[in-house]
């Protein structure tokens, strides 16, 4: 091979020991069956490039070219999320491979998400050691926090960059993750002076340490959010008093229906921002606008609906002719925040959904 090839930089060969065996490749032209003096170089016919591959993904695993009951029913698919990296290597290839076989485009649409970066500007990547361990950021802040986190982050084109750092579990100290540390399967904390593990960790003894969570202030706001609506949920229970009991009715009367005279005007603003924020979010998830559909629930959620117009309620409790109105306008915008914010924070949403649940109002609005 060497005295055969040893001018051509575009011909690289291996041997196959387990099949005794040479493998050739060239990157420009075919080798000749004779390019090799005493011996004949047999093509290989079971190669399957992997973008090619990859481009056949939308309807190959649906069995085409059989004509299936999955292929008929599932495709052509609905929307395609990718990183703009791989438009040309991939996107594209599924559309041309999917329009060639088949005659339909593989999917309406393509969501092109932000890639996110760490603190240094790099691409997180397996090999750099940059990665973040969702399970790691879970156990500190919740699935929930990490889902607002990301989906409030989700700009349409630009890179995010997505600072992150250890938290000592002696001591809470918060340890910098550095270019050098984040690949280590364990840190010594600066503070405590004491050891514990990273996402790295693999021997019995290192696996043995507590984990060092990830933190980051992304990660803290959202969590802060969670929190926040929870809060409000349970002032909206315990303005019920003790009335919380599955099947026990709170204070409405039964059949009131406020009409837009006993509505009053902080009544009457929250409904209308309500109703504004429900378009506008409704009309940002339908075309993947997804930071702004969060950013427009978290400034309603936080100041609007809990510094404003709960503050404003308050005194209103207080007064028995006025605390029934009180109670179901605190419900109707609370329920329907939920819904609203279902689709990102699922868990906190549906326990507070279920307790809401339990406050039988028979109201018939």
């Amino acid at each position: 091979m060497q005295a055969t090839f040893s001018e051509r930089k575009d011909v690289h060969w291996l041997w196959d020991a387990e099949n005794s065996q040479w493998w050739i490749c060239s990157q420009e032209d075919d080798l000749a069956a004779d390019a090799v003096p005493g011996h004949v170089l047999v093509q290989e016919e079971d190669v399957l490039d992997t973008w090619f591959s990859s481009a056949l993904w939308p309807h190959s695993t649906l069995g085409w070219p059989d004509a299936t009951e999955d292929f008929s029913y599932y495709y052509p698919t609905s929307t395609l999320i990718t990183s703009r990296d791989i438009i040309t290597l991939w996107v594209a290839r599924m559309v041309l491979a999917g329009k060639f076989n088949t005659g339909q485009k593989p999917f309406s649409d393509v969501y092109i998400h932000p890639k996110i970066l760490d603190k240094y500007g790099e691409g997180m990547s397996k090999s750099k050691g940059n990665g973040v361990d969702p399970l790691s950021v879970q156990g500190k802040f919740g699935a929930d926090a990490l889902r607002f986190a990301l989906a409030h982050l989700c700009t349409e084109s630009q890179d995010i960059r997505l600072p992150l750092d250890f938290e000592c579990p002696h001591c809470g100290a918060v340890v910098e993750q550095t270019k050098k540390n984040r690949v280590l399967p364990k840190i010594l904390c600066p503070k405590c002076k004491q050891e514990f593990r990273t996402q790295w960790a693999s021997t019995e003894a290192d696996l043995a340490l507590p984990e060092g969570l990830v933190v980051g202030e992304r990660f803290e706001v959202a969590r802060n959010f969670c929190n926040k609506l929870w809060n409000a949920a349970r002032f909206v229970l315990l303005s019920f008093e003790d009335n919380t009991e599955p099947g026990v009715q709170c204070n409405v009367t039964p059949g009131w229906n406020p009409t837009s005279d006993s509505l009053l005007l902080e009544d009457r603003w929250i409904l209308s921002r309500l109703a504004t924020v429900t378009k506008h979010v409704t009309e940002c998830l339908e075309n993947f606008r997804y930071a702004e559909a969060m950013r427009t629930l978290y400034d309603f959620a936080w100041d609007e609906f809990c510094s404003f117009y709960v503050e404003m309620l308050k005194s209103r409790l207080f007064d028995e002719e006025q605390k029934p109105h009180a109670q179901v306008m605190l419900l109707e915008v609370l329920t329907t925040l939920l819904k609203l914010l279902h689709p990102v924070i699922p868990f906190v949403t549906e326990e507070i959904w279920q307790r809401l649940r339990d406050i039988d109002t028979e109201s018939t609005w």
